[in-house]
């Protein structure tokens, strides 16, 4: 009795240690970024979905009166996201170093810094988006979590 007990009883932790998600999806508050954008004058899409549950959101025009502006997502777990958006023509260097993916139907690039960070890079009708991670406390988003989020974007 005590070993079905015993049995039961792991098969129950180990059933609910193996249904936490950890890339699961979760929902923020956009309608808060949005309130914050107020100034920016050209259409921008933003993430539907982050692949951790935020905790708070920070928003930068960096410079008044420039089309551009960032995004700051910080998860309830130390987890460090950054959005930037650019609504102007960019060139961008021929360089091995940067890796094609598709993002649905759109083609988007990776690129990997001289410090090691990777961004996912994409444009969508003339505004451009890149989507890093920031390793601190927790390890940096992965290269598919990054790909899901830009995927969510309306």
């Amino acid at each position: 009795m005590k070993l079905k007990i015993g049995l039961l009883f792991m098969l129950v932790l180990f059933t609910a240690g193996c249904s936490t998600e950890p890339n699961a999806m979760h929902t923020y508050d956009k309608t808060q970024v949005n309130d914050h954008l107020q100034e920016v004058d050209f259409d921008y899409e933003l993430p539907e979905q982050v692949p951790f549950e935020v905790k708070s959101i920070e928003t930068d025009t960096l410079v008044p009166d420039q089309p551009i502006f960032s995004v700051y997502f910080t998860g309830t777990n130390g987890e460090q996201m950054m959005l930037e958006v650019v609504n102007a023509t960019l060139n961008a260097a021929k360089s091995n170093l940067f890796e094609e993916v598709k993002i649905g139907d759109r083609k988007g690039f990776f690129y990997e810094n001289a410090q090691g960070a990777r961004m996912l890079l994409w444009e969508k009708d003339e505004v451009h988006y890149q989507l890093k991670t920031i390793a601190g406390d927790t390890e940096a988003l992965e290269d598919s979590q990054l790909i899901a989020i830009a995927s969510t974007f309306k």
